[in-house]
């Protein structure tokens, strides 16, 4: 479940108030998911930028601009099915 206590993780390090200029995510399910997708993703693409090889790391960025302009797309309201595999 989500804790509205902790809008972000991480140390202060100059981001005091990061929380209230980015705005709080809403409480619910839905969006709480979505707060640890993205923390999970950063995790694992911090990983592989750590340990990675250069083919690694990039198949990663590819990767991930991949799923932002999926995310844009969803905003725009421009997405597509992918076909039924037979």
């Amino acid at each position: 479940m989500y804790d509205d206590r902790y809008p972000h993780h991480g140390g202060h390090g100059g981001r005091r108030g990061y929380g209230r200029q980015a705005g709080r995510w809403p409480v619910n399910e839905a969006s709480a998911g979505l707060h640890q997708a993205i923390h999970s993703t950063a995790a694992a693409a911090r990983q592989v930028a750590l340990n990675g090889d250069p083919d690694g790391t990039a198949k990663a960025t590819t990767l991930l601009n991949e799923a932002r302009t999926k995310l844009y797309r969803l905003l725009a309201g421009d997405v597509q099915e992918p076909p039924t595999p037979r």
